[in-house]
């Protein structure tokens, strides 16, 4: 498959966020914590969700897919029997860790795959587990974890979001209280912390730097939905920005986009934000700005590439510095194919804004990457054919089908 785009210019209309990827992945790894049936709401078809659902099929999970509703049953789980393949292709399965050995006190994986962004190992996962009592054999790419976990202050190096949920759920059957110190903030961390509790865990303080998790001796089912992808609406506002127009983004959460509000207004860009919607405005011209991605409550690394295709078109010059992926940068090069100015020293791009980019043929490397060429494929004259579409489809659900209803012309060929 590959994305074929044309300028697209003056977007109007709307565009609906559904659930967001980086929640869903973790609360269906956190289902694994009880016997009863989980549904899940909103869930968008996107290839990372059908791979966690081939790796949870694998420990003995029914899970049944009705449209966008997630119907899970865990009731008989075998954690000796692991889907190696697949978990090789998604960071998501390293989550499997924490619920595992919380609910059956054993946990086999393989080292988790994902996107090449830079240096992403589960040191800190493996770590907290051992401080809480487990042992950890690896074996070439096979990580064996057991053992009865006992409660204690945990403190992270780095407020890695992964680890700070594998080791929620690792502690939530624990007796006493557990407490995770420089946890990870992001919204993502809180709506999981928010399903625990609504299946019966006692989890305190997600959302902020300190997280205490009070054991409990068993948790329920229920029906949950998860919060709209900040992520995916952060790249289709940049989009508006970039063309201009004027559209609405239904379900999101305002507060979650606020450090891209922030900027997108600093450069001329008219955003407005409702109870549970933003609307963009833009002439398609705008002035330049600088980003330092951090963790949470920072600029989002995961909206660093968008942000570049952007600031490639901007006026004056820009400054774009990931203190979280030092690697992140590999779609700058086939950005500068089309015609951008960007240069690399370390972890910081400075680009020069351009007055159009140019289409051409690139080709994605990783998800974030390619929703950044397919802005560029919008903002460029001429035409776009981006290839290497597999990691745009892991995490941007329907994105043909909104996009062309706002106006941008895209399509896929086969």
């Amino acid at each position: 498959m590959k994305l074929l785009i044309d300028k697209s210019r003056d977007l109007q209309g709307k565009i609906t966020i559904h659930g967001c990827k980086n929640s869903i992945l973790p609360i269906m790894a956190a289902s694994l914590l009880t016997k009863k049936e989980v549904v899940l709401l909103d869930i968008p078809h996107i290839s990372d969700v059908e791979v966690m659902i081939k790796i949870m099929t694998a420990l003995g999970s029914k899970i049944k897919r009705e449209g966008r509703v997630l119907i899970i049953n865990n009731e008989n789980i075998n954690p000796g029997k692991i889907a190696s393949a697949d978990m090789s292709k998604i960071r998501g399965s390293s989550l499997i860790l924490g619920p595992l050995l919380a609910r059956v006190k054993f946990a086999k994986m393989v080292f988790p795959g994902g996107c090449k962004i830079g240096k992403r190992p589960i040191d800190l996962h493996l770590d907290g587990v051992r401080k809480l009592g487990a042992k950890v054999d690896i074996e070439g790419e096979l990580i064996t974890v057991k053992g009865n976990l006992k409660p204690c202050t945990l403190r992270l190096d780095f407020p890695s979001v992964g680890a700070t949920e594998n080791l929620m759920m690792a502690a939530v059957f624990t007796a006493g209280y557990t407490k995770i110190e420089n946890a990870a903030r992001e919204p993502e961390i809180y709506d999981l912390g928010k399903f625990l509790n609504q299946t019966g865990a006692r989890v305190f303080g997600h959302g902020t730097d300190t997280i205490i998790i009070e054991g409990v001796k068993t948790v329920y089912g229920g029906v949950y939905t998860p919060m709209p992808d900040r992520i995916e609406a952060g790249t289709y506002m940049i989009g508006v920005a970039g063309c201009g127009g004027d559209v609405l983004f239904e379900n999101v959460n305002p507060r979650h986009l606020n450090p891209l509000t922030f900027k997108l207004r600093q450069m001329g860009i008219n955003v407005t934000p409702y109870y549970n919607a933003v609307r963009i405005k833009s002439k398609g011209s705008f002035s330049g700005s600088n980003i330092i991605c951090m963790p949470h409550p920072g600029f989002p690394t995961d909206l660093q590439a968008p942000m570049c295709s952007l600031f490639a078109i901007a006026g004056g010059e820009s400054l774009v510095t990931d203190k979280v992926f030092s690697s992140r940068f590999v779609h700058t090069k086939e950005l500068n194919k089309m015609g951008a100015n960007i240069k690399l020293s370390g972890n910081t791009a400075r680009i020069k804004g351009v007055e159009e980019l140019t289409g051409g043929e690139v080709e994605a490397a990783d998800l974030r990457g390619g929703g950044a060429l397919m802005l560029a494929g919008m903002f460029a004259s001429g035409h776009t054919v981006i290839s290497g579409v597999k990691y745009i489809n892991r995490g941007y659900g329907d994105y043909v089908e909104k996009l062309r209803g706002v106006g941008v012309k895209i399509k896929a060929a086969y």
